[in-house]
């Protein structure tokens, strides 16, 4: 048996060690649900505003996600890019295992679909932020500038707020968190360094 058949034929490949009342399709068609429900849950909340950016952790957008903290790459972390991939790889996996392809051709064929719309949807948030930026103000000039709260800041990085400042003659509202204290909408803050594009780290001024 040559060592292609021998991986296909394993017990990890064969799915042998989940519960027998655990079928492939049930698995695929979790992957699609969950993906799908994320999906659409995120694009809801975009339509009204208040998912802008994907979420990542520590209180900080995750469309701000992995791609604005790693700004050269392609946004590959991104939840809206995971749910895409998960939504695929269960589609594809539904249909592979309907159509009876065989365990091992349809895992390999759903986890390439996946693969490939985590990239595709991944470069399609990377021109999106390319075009967005173009043309706009350099926020990097707004460090070491006085700005004022417009949505009040969460203590501790525990979420985001808003500010508005000048940059090139012009007031600009920007993204912003504190590692500090609370700050309320109007105090006046200190710009102490641009954390991700459009996304800024405030410390406040005292009165």
């Amino acid at each position: 048996m040559s060592a292609l058949a021998q991986l296909f034929a394993s017990p990890f490949l064969s799915l042998g060690w989940l519960p027998e009342e655990w079928s492939m399709y049930a698995a695929y068609f979790v992957c699609a649900v969950v993906g799908g429900t994320i999906l659409l849950l995120q694009i809801g909340l975009s339509l009204l505003g208040l998912g802008d950016h994907d979420v990542d952790g520590d209180g900080i957008d995750a469309d701000h996600d992995f791609d604005h903290e790693h700004g050269a790459g392609l946004p590959v972390l991104s939840i809206r890019a995971i749910t895409s991939a998960l939504l695929m790889f269960g589609l594809v996996g539904m249909i592979g295992s309907t159509e009876e392809w065989g365990t091992a051709p349809t895992i390999a064929l759903s986890s390439l679909s996946g693969l490939t719309v985590l990239l595709l949807v991944a470069w399609v948030i990377k021109l999106q932020m390319k075009l967005t930026q173009s043309g706009s103000e350099d926020p990097r000039l707004a460090v070491g500038s006085v700005a004022r709260v417009y949505l009040r800041i969460p203590a501790r990085n525990e979420g985001r707020g808003k500010v508005t400042v000048e940059i090139q003659g012009r007031s600009v509202e920007y993204d912003a968190f504190t590692n500090g204290e609370a700050i309320p909408t109007g105090a006046r803050v200190r710009v102490v360094a641009l954390a991700a594009p459009a996304y800024f780290e405030v410390a406040a001024l005292e009165e």
